[in-house]
């Protein structure tokens, strides 16, 4: 599905903001196959070379802020003091987890559950998953899947994120009306009839059925707003 392509549009003005080309399943998975691929070279970097990474990442998100907040503004329709928060709040993130994930991945001594475990002694390690899954709503297209996928990428795995406002759920009920387009410029989006990954590591919601219909303080008959 190379030649496909899906236009994003401001919900604002209605005017198309970019183009993103459109992905199959087989694509798709074509995808994940060379991210589990990478993992354990991104293992191997441990806690402080990860780390060495994402505060480059940091670099570039704060040479780009002004850039990326017109963007966010442009793909969500939101005021300017929400859409430029985004890169700021992405720096945070960054920031926090990047300095302290050593702490957080560091090996526990298990206590002994009475006198007759003390001859034992137990370690609690922690180890990443190959892939790591993101599921986010359309309207936070920077800060959304760079909350949950900041800490994944510090433990270790890559990540695959895909923003989207309709997801099916188990028996065949739909969620709400069209795949998301947001963040285009640097990533490929699944068409609304191809099924997420099973078992995705996370899934935010959203209030906001769509782009079109923005209902702030409204209940939407979306779904859940996290699942």
């Amino acid at each position: 599905m190379a030649d496909r392509a899906i236009a994003v549009h401001s919900p604002a003005r209605g005017a198309e903001v970019g183009r993103v080309p459109v992905l199959d399943a087989e694509e798709v998975a074509g995808l994940a196959a060379r991210l589990r691929a990478a993992q354990p070279a991104w293992e191997d970097l441990g806690p402080d070379g990860r780390a060495t990474v994402l505060f480059r990442w940091a670099d570039w998100l704060l040479d780009h802020e002004r850039e990326l907040g017109e963007l966010v503004q442009q793909e969500s329709g939101k005021a300017w003091g929400d859409a430029s928060t985004e890169p700021t709040v992405a720096v945070q993130i960054i920031n926090h987890y990047a300095k302290h994930a050593a702490d957080y991945l560091a090996p526990r001594k298990v206590p002994p559950h009475d006198v007759t475990g003390r001859m034992r002694r137990l370690e609690l390690c922690y180890r990443p998953y190959q892939l790591v899954g993101l599921i986010t709503p359309w309207n936070g297209p920077l800060g959304a899947p760079i909350i949950d996928g900041v800490p994944a990428l510090m433990a270790g795995p890559p990540c695959s994120a895909s923003p989207r406002r309709s997801l099916r759920w188990p028996g065949g009920r739909r969620c709400g009306d069209g795949a998301t387009t947001s963040a285009g410029r640097t990533c490929s989006r699944v068409p609304p009839e191809t099924a997420p990954p099973a078992r995705p590591w996370s899934m935010s919601w959203t209030w906001s059925c769509s782009p079109a219909r923005p209902a702030p303080g409204a209940r939407s008959p979306c779904g859940p707003p996290s699942a």
